[in-house]
């Protein structure tokens, strides 16, 4: 309980350990306490022999106990160390567990030398971090008869567990419960998506928008699958929609134009510049995309003169030598 006491462990406490090499108990005294902090935590003991080892908490409690026992200072355990039992009472009742270790206690409320016995059990199948100290009178000896009482305590939990809530006409039941119950056992629920396009929000089952077609995560829609001039007039305004200023010039492709790609998207772009290099007019000029110095078939440049980067710095270089001769 929150008011049990628990022996003080100071320097100068008595221990009794068995070792399994010499299968004889020693008698030692704690010399050293652990130091405060949240790591693992060490007594330091010496021997009658003059041995000395660093004993952990769990550890010491059951050389304590021993030394108790064999002082004739409290009864013997009813359990030991690895042994099996059940959880007779509680969240944990019925569950099986291991004693991993024991250490006395005074309850709240009796004599000054009453000593119980208290013990730390590991349930099998569970996690380290649900170990817990348990009374002497809430543990059972594992036996087919404690077996078979342990899993009928089970199968109980488990059928009141599912059993059907109070609806919400009953007048014991809090207005919203069995609501919220119901959304917990369909478990999280899953977030509608809004298109980046037109703002529309989304089945979280679907992949494509239902009012542009356009995809989950930015993905814009293929050829087959373009707006239609009834659906683009459904389309709602926003700032992300792409105007007729700013899509591709090609009929029926609602991409964004791109720079230096004469008002077209890169993919179409791209396209019109295939074969480019035989691409003449039947006089013999260069096409609008080729450098405009005859006999040259390299692409034009931004800023200069509609040539190509070599004819361009040779005109400019012509251009200086005058200034340079005056």
């Amino acid at each position: 309980g929150e008011r049990d006491v628990l022996p003080v462990i100071e320097i100068g406490t008595s221990v009794l350990k068995y070792f399994s090499e010499g299968r004889d108990y020693f008698e030692g005294e704690v010399t050293r306490l652990p130091s405060k902090g949240r790591g693992p935590q060490y007594y330091h003991i010496v021997y009658e022999d003059e041995d000395e080892e660093d004993m952990e908490a769990n550890d010491l409690w059951v050389a304590f106990s021993d030394w108790c026992v064999a002082n004739g200072e409290i009864s013997l355990t009813k359990f030991e160390p690895d042994e099996r039992v059940y959880a007779s009472e509680g969240r944990s009742a019925g569950l099986e567990a291991v004693i991993h270790a024991f250490r006395p206690i005074l309850k709240s409320g009796s004599e000054p030398d009453d000593w119980s016995w208290s013990y730390l059990v590991h349930f099998i199948g569970w996690n380290n971090r649900h170990d817990e100290w348990l009374d002497e009178e809430l543990l059972r000896k594992a036996t087919p008869t404690t077996a078979a009482w342990a899993e009928q305590v089970r199968k109980g939990a488990q059928k009141q567990a599912s059993s059907p809530r109070p609806s919400h006409s009953t007048n014991t039941s809090t207005p919203g419960t069995s609501r919220k119950r119901e959304r917990e056992a369909e478990g999280p629920r899953k977030k509608r998506w809004r298109c980046h396009r037109c703002d529309q929000q989304n089945d979280p089952d679907h992949n494509k928008c239902s009012e542009c077609l356009c995809w989950k995560g930015g993905k814009t829609p293929r050829k087959d699958l373009a707006l239609t001039p009834s659906s683009k007039s459904s389309v709602k305004s926003s700032p992300s929609t792409p105007g007729p200023t700013t899509v591709c010039a090609v009929e029926g492709c609602n991409k964004y134009k791109q720079a230096h790609c004469d008002r077209m998207c890169r993919a179409h772009f791209r396209e019109s510049q295939e074969g480019v290099e035989s691409i003449k007019h039947d006089d013999g000029a260069p096409s609008r995309q080729e450098c405009a110095v005859k006999g040259c078939n390299k692409y034009k440049r931004a800023y200069c003169d509609g040539m190509c980067n070599l004819h361009f710095r040779e005109a400019q270089e012509q251009s200086e030598e005058p200034s340079q001769d005056d």
